[in-house]
C-alpha cells in the first residue's frame, strides 16, 4: 500500500547550478543514488524553500530512510547532509494520529536539520501546504534556523537579504558581456543593468 507524499526543505547553501535532491531506502527515492533520486525546485518568489515537484507514491508499511543532497546540473552529489539518516515511518505516523489516515501529505524539513521524527509540525495537508507556511513549520520545529537567521518581516523594508546567498554570485562579469560584442553605454543600457552596480 502506498501514500502520496511531498518533501520540502529550507536550504539556503545552494549555488547557481546546484540543486537539492532527496535520496533514500526506497526505489522511488533513487536507492541511495543522487541522480536516481527525485530532484526539489525552488524559484525566486519562493527561495530558500524547495519542494518535490510531484507527489511521490512511497510504501506505507515500511520505514523509509533518507537524506536531502546539494547536487551539480547533472545530479552528482556536492554536499550530504551531515547528520544521521531522516525517518519516515508513515503507517506507524497515521495509527498514532500525527499524520490522517488516507491523503497526501507534505513533509516540511530544514537542511541537517534534527527533527523528531514523531513531531507533527513537520506535517501538513498539501492544500495547506504554502511557502509562508512551510517556513514558519521549520522555524517553529527548532529554535536553529542551519542557513541564516532571517528576521520576521515586519523588521525588515522587504524580503531581497533571504536571497543574497545566491543572488550575489549572479552578478555577470564584463568578459561574460564581452561575448555580445562592445557594451553600448546609452541611458537606456546603464539603466538596465544599474542593479548590479559599477560594471566598468
Amino acid at each position: 500500500m502506498t501514500r502520496k507524499i511531498r518533501f520540502c526543505v529550507t536550504c539556503a547553501d545552494t549555488r547557481v547550478g546546484q540543486h537539492l535532491r532527496i535520496v533514500g531506502n526506497a526505489p522511488a527515492l533513487g536507492n541511495w543514488s543522487p541522480p536516481n533520486g527525485p530532484p526539489l525546485t525552488t524559484s525566486a518568489a519562493e527561495f530558500p524553500l524547495w519542494r518535490t515537484g510531484e507527489l511521490l507514491a512511497l510504501e506505507e508499511t515500511a520505514p523509509l530512510e533518507y537524506k536531502f543532497v546539494i547536487c551539480d546540473t547533472e545530479g552528482r552529489p556536492i554536499r550530504w547532509e551531515e547528520r544521521p539518516n531522516r525517518i519516515l515511518h508513515l503507517s506507524a505516523l497515521a495509527s498514532s494520529g500525527i499524520i490522517s489516515k488516507r491523503g497526501p501529505v507534505a513533509l516540511v524539513e530544514g537542511f541537517n536539520m534534527s527533527n523528531n521524527p514523531e513531531d507533527p509540525t513537520r506535517f501538513c495537508g498539501v492544500e495547506r501546504e504554502s511557502s509562508s507556511s512551510a517556513m514558519n513549520r521549520v522555524r517553529r520545529g527548532s529554535h536553529q534556523y542551519p542557513e541564516r537567521e532571517h528576521p520576521p518581516t515586519i523588521e525588515r523594508p522587504d524580503a531581497a537579504d533571504m536571497f543574497e546567498p545566491t543572488m550575489r554570485e549572479r552578478c555577470p562579469s564584463l568578459s561574460m558581456l564581452g561575448n555580445v560584442g562592445p557594451m553600448n553605454r546609452n541611458s537606456s543600457a546603464s539603466a538596465s543593468l544599474s542593479h548590479f552596480g559599477n560594471l566598468g
